[in-house]
C-alpha cells in the first residue's frame, strides 16, 4: 500500500506540474518527411557495421510488412535492431520508427552513458491490444522522436522471459491499483528499476476515457527524471520493497490431514453462475473454474464442473468449424470471445474435457476434446516439431483492414454463399446468424443446445462447407515460438487423450513433441525455454522444467518407453539443483544461475505459489514427483511432494481455487494412489484389458503399460514391473492400492470387477 500511495502522489504531482510540449511541424518530421531508409526520428546514427546489418535484412526480408511506412521500393523504410530478432513479437516491432533495443546489456549500458531512463515495453505476438499500441503511437514518427531523443526504449516479449514479466507487472500493478496486462508500459532507470508503470496507453490525452496520454506522460515523467532525481529515487526504494515483499513472501509449512473438499465447494457455490457456467460476471476465463478438482469430487461439486464444460462447448467461446478455444468471453454468456487462441488454453481444456468424457461416459466430451486436440496439430503443430504457441486475434477482412475475429465470425450474405438456401437458414438458426450479429453486423457462432449430438450431426455437411470457405480467408498470425512449458502441456493432453479415446495419432504427435524439443532444446542437460528458427533461447524457468516432466511422464504411461520416464527424471534433478528455495523447502520460479538483469542481480526471485492462467509449477511438480514415487519406489520423491503441499496447505485451505492444480497433488498424497500394470507379449495383445482401463477415471493411479521386453529394460528403473509378466503367455493386468495387490488377471471382465472395487 506504501508504494502504491507514493508512486500515485509522485506521478500525479509530476504529470500536473509538468508543461506539455507542444509538438508543432516545425519541431517534428510530417508522416510524408523523406527518411533516409534505416534512419529512425531523433535517434543517433546507428553504428555502420549494424546499419549494414540492418540494411540487408531490411532488402532482402520477405514481406508483408507491419508497417504503414513503407518506401517506393516496397519495402519499410525504417528498420530498427528489433530486426535481427528471432522473436515474433519483436520482430512485429522491428520496422516502427521507434529505436528499439531488445533486452540486454547494451541498452542498459547507453542509457547510464546517457542519462536517459529506459522505456520498456512488454508484450506478447498475438496481444491484440499491444497492435493497438503500436498502430497507434509506436508507428507516429513524432511520438517516436519523443521517444528517440529522452529514452532508451526497450521491448520485451513477455512469453520469453516470465521471469522479467511477473517483477514488472508486480510493480504495474502498485501503480495502478491492482489491475494488470498487456501491453504493460514501464519507465525504468539505467538499473532496470521502474518509478512509473501503466498497462495500454492511448496516444492523446482524452483519448478512449484516459485523461492522460503517451505524448503527456513521456514528456512529463522525462522531466521528472532529469529535474527532481530524488524523487525517482525515492519511488524505486518503495517499489523494490513491494516486489520483494509481494514475490519473495513465503508461508509456514503445516500437515495436511485432510483434503479441503468442503472449502473448495463453498469457494465455488458463492460465485457460480447456475445459469451459464463458470463463475459469475464478465469477462469470462476458462482458467478462472478449477474444473479438474471438481471432477474428482461428487454430486453438485462434479455437476458444476459439467455444466461449465458443456456451456463453454456451447459458446463462441468454442470454435464450433475448426475446434478449440478463444483466450475468454468478455460477456457472461461465453458468447463473444476475445479472439486469440492459446496454446497452454487449448492443451488445458483437452486435458479436462478428456477427464470429464472418462468420468461421465459423455460422447459429447470425447468429441470437444479431441476436436480441440485436432485443431491443435492442424493450426499450432510445426513441420520440423513443436507446437506453437498462439494464434492472433486479429486478421484481414474483406476490405484488408484487419479486424478481431475477422477470420471466425459471420453474416447471413456470407451463409448465403456457400450453403444452399435451405441449408443456409437451418445453420443460422442452429448458431445464432443475424443480420444485427453481435459485433458490427458478424455472428459469432453459438448454439443455445449444449451437446445433444442429434442437431450437431445435423449440421455437419454445412459446417465442413463453412470450415472449407473459411479457410481461404486471411488466416490470423502464428506466433511460432516453441515454447517448453506450453509445449509441456501439449504432450501431456496429447499422451492423455491418447490412451483413454485409444488415439494412436495423438500419442505419436506426443512422441514427436518430445523428440524435437528434448533434440533441440536440452544442451547439457538443460532446457532453453524457447527455439525459433534462430536457434534455442532463454533458460528454462520452473514452468519449463516442471510441465514437461509432467508430460513425459503421462507419455510413459501411455507408451512403457524407458526414455521419456529417465529424461523426467533428469529434468526433476535440475530442479532439485537449481531452483528449491534452501529457506523454506518451496521452489523459485527462475533458476540460481538465470540470465541477466542489469547489473547482474534481479531485484527478486518470485517463488511458485498460486495458479494464474497457468497452473504453478511447484504444485504441478508436486504431482509428479508423487507419480516417480510410485513408479520408481524411492521415497524421496514422495517425500519433497508432501513438503511442498504442506508448505502451501494453510493457502489451499483458506484460497482453494487459487490453488487448483496443488489440489490434485493433495489429493493423491492423502488417498491411497493405485498402481496399474499391464503386460503382454505385445501391445496388441491386451487391448481388451486396456479398453477395460478406458472406462475407469481413476485420477489417483500410475499406469505402466508394456511389452514384456519394456518390462525387461525397466526391471531396475521401475520396480513395479519386476517379476511381471505374460501369465501362460496371454496379456495380464496387475492391480495394487496401499501396499496390497489383488490377483493377477487376463480377463477383462475380471479386471472390471477389480477396477469398481477400488
Amino acid at each position: 500500500m506504501r508504494t502504491r500511495v507514493l508512486a500515485s502522489v509522485l506521478v500525479a504531482a509530476a504529470l500536473a506540474a509538468g508543461i506539455a510540449v507542444v509538438l508543432s511541424d516545425s519541431d517534428h518530421p510530417s508522416h510524408e518527411f523523406e527518411f533516409i531508409a534505416t534512419r529512425l526520428p531523433g535517434a543517433p546514427p546507428l553504428p555502420a557495421e549494424l546499419f549494414e546489418q540492418l540494411e540487408a535484412r531490411r532488402t532482402t526480408a520477405e514481406g508483408p510488412f507491419r508497417t504503414r511506412h513503407v518506401g517506393e521500393d516496397g519495402h519499410p523504410i525504417y528498420a530498427n535492431r528489433l530486426l535481427l530478432e528471432s522473436s515474433p513479437y519483436l520482430a512485429q516491432h522491428a520496422h516502427n520508427p521507434v529505436n528499439w533495443f531488445p533486452w540486454g546489456d547494451e541498452a542498459f549500458a547507453l542509457a547510464e552513458e546517457l542519462g536517459r531512463p529506459v522505456l520498456l515495453s512488454v508484450g506478447y505476438a498475438t496481444c491484440h491490444w499491444c497492435h493497438v499500441m503500436e498502430e497507434e503511437s509506436f508507428e507516429d514518427p513524432a511520438i517516436a522522436e519523443l521517444i528517440n531523443s529522452r529514452y532508451i526504449p526497450i521491448k520485451l516479449d513477455r512469453e520469453e522471459r516470465p521471469d522479467l514479466d511477473a517483477i514488472y507487472m508486480t510493480a504495474v500493478q502498485g501503480f495502478t491499483g491492482g489491475r494488470g496486462g498487456w501491453p504493460m508500459t514501464l519507465w525504468l532507470t539505467p538499473k532496470g528499476e521502474p518509478f512509473y508503470g501503466a498497462t495500454y496507453v492511448p496516444p492523446e490525452d482524452g483519448m478512449r476515457g484516459r485523461p492522460t496520454g503517451l505524448r503527456t506522460m513521456l514528456t512529463r515523467l522525462a522531466d521528472l527524471y532529469e529535474q527532481e532525481p530524488e524523487k525517482v529515487v525515492l519511488t524505486t526504494l518503495s517499489v523494490r520493497e513491494s516486489i520483494e515483499k509481494t514475490l519473495a513472501a513465503h508461508a509456514e509449512p503445516s500437515e495436511l490431514a485432510e483434503l479441503p473438499e468442503q472449502a473448495l465447494s463453498e469457494a465455488v457455490s458463492r460465485d457460480y453462475d447456475a445459469e451459464l457456467g463458470g463463475l459469475k460476471g464478465a469477462p469470462k476465463f476458462p482458467s478462472h473454474m478449477p474444473l479438474r478438482p471438481l471432477l474428482r469430487m461428487d454430486g453438485e461439486d462434479a455437476q458444476r464442473a459439467e455444466h461449465t464444460l458443456e456451456a463453454m462447448a456451447a459458446g463462441g467461446i468454442y470454435d464450433h468449424l475448426g475446434g478449440g478455444f478463444h483466450r475468454y468471453s468478455v460477456d457472461a454468456r461465453w458468447r463473444v470471445p476475445h479472439f486469440e487462441k492459446m496454446l497452454y488454453d487449448n492443451a488445458l481444456l483437452a486435458i479436462a474435457y478428456t477427464e470429464a468424457a472418462q468420468r461421465a461416459g459423455d460422447v459429447g466430451f470425447e468429441r470437444v476434446a479431441r476436436e480441440t486436440l485436432d485443431m491443435l496439430l492442424r493450426d499450432f503443430e510445426l513441420e520440423d516439431g513443436g507446437f506453437a504457441s498462439a494464434l492472433d486475434a486479429d486478421s484481414l477482412d474483406s476490405s484488408g483492414k484487419r479486424v478481431e475475429g475477422a477470420f471466425y465470425t459471420w453474416t447471413p450474405s456470407e451463409l448465403a454463399d456457400v450453403l444452399s438456401p435451405d441449408q443456409a437458414k437451418s445453420f443460422a438458426a442452429a448458431y445464432g446468424v443475424t443480420a444485427p450479429g453481435d459485433l458490427e453486423g458478424r455472428s459469432v457462432l453459438h448454439t443455445e443446445g449444449l451437446l445433444d449430438p442429434e442437431p450437431f450431426e445435423a449440421q455437419a455437411a454445412s459446417r465442413q462447407a463453412l470450415f472449407e470457405a473459411r479457410a481461404r480467408r486471411s488466416p490470423p498470425l502464428r506466433d511460432e515460438k516453441v515454447i517448453a512449458d506450453l509445449n509441456g502441456l501439449a504432450i501431456r493432453a496429447l499422451a492423455l487423450a491418447g490412451r483413454v479415446f485409444d488415439e494412436p495419432r495423438y500419442t505419436e504427435a506426443a512422441e514427436r513433441t518430445a523428440g524435437a524439443l528434448w533434440e533441440r532444446q536440452v544442451r547439457e542437460g538443460r532446457l532453453a525455454r524457447v527455439w525459433t528458427h534462430g536457434g534455442a533461447a532463454h533458460d528454462g524457468q520452473l514452468t519449463d522444467y516442471a510441465f514437461v516432466a509432467a508430460g513425459l511422464v503421462e507419455l510413459f504411461e501411455s507408451t512403457g518407453d524407458k526414455r521419456w520416464l529417465e529424461r523426467a527424471m533428469a529434468l526433476d534433478d535440475v530442479i532439485g539443483e537449481h531452483f528449491v528455495d534452501a529457506k523454506t523447502g518451496g521452489y523459485f520460479e527462475s533458476p540460481d544461475d538465470g540470465e541477466g538483469f542489469p547489473g547482474g542481480a534481479p531485484l527478486t526471485r518470485k517463488r511458485s505459489g498460486a495458479d494464474s492462467s497457468l497452473p504453478a509449477g511447484a504444485s504441478v511438480h508436486a504431482l509428479t514427483l508423487l507419480k516417480l514415487g510410485e513408479l520408481t519406489g524411492r521415497d524421496g520423491y514422495r517425500d519433497r511432494a508432501q513438503a511442498l503441499v504442506e508448505l502451501q496447505s494453510e493457502k489451499l485451505r483458506t484460497r482453494p481455487t487459487a490453488y487448483a492444480e496443488l489440489f490434485l497433488a493433495a489429493d493423491w498424497l492423502i488417498d491411497d494412489p493405485r498402481e496399474i500394470v499391464l503386460v503382454g507379449k505385445s501391445r496388441e495383445q491386451g487391448e481388451a484389458l486396456r479398453e477395460v482401463l478406458r472406462e475407469h477415471f481413476l485420477p489417483s493411479a500410475v499406469f505402466v503399460d508394456v511389452t514384456e521386453a519394456q518390462a525387461r529394460e525397466l526391471d531396475e528403473l521401475c520396480p513395479l514391473v519386476r517379476d511381471r509378466g505374460a501369465l501362460g503367455g496371454e496379456a495380464t493386468a496387475y492391480v495394487c492400492q496401499g501396499g496390497v495387490c489383488q490377483q493377477p488377471v487376463t480377463e477383462p471382465d475380471v479386471l472390471r470387477e477389480q477396477l469398481e472395487r477400488l
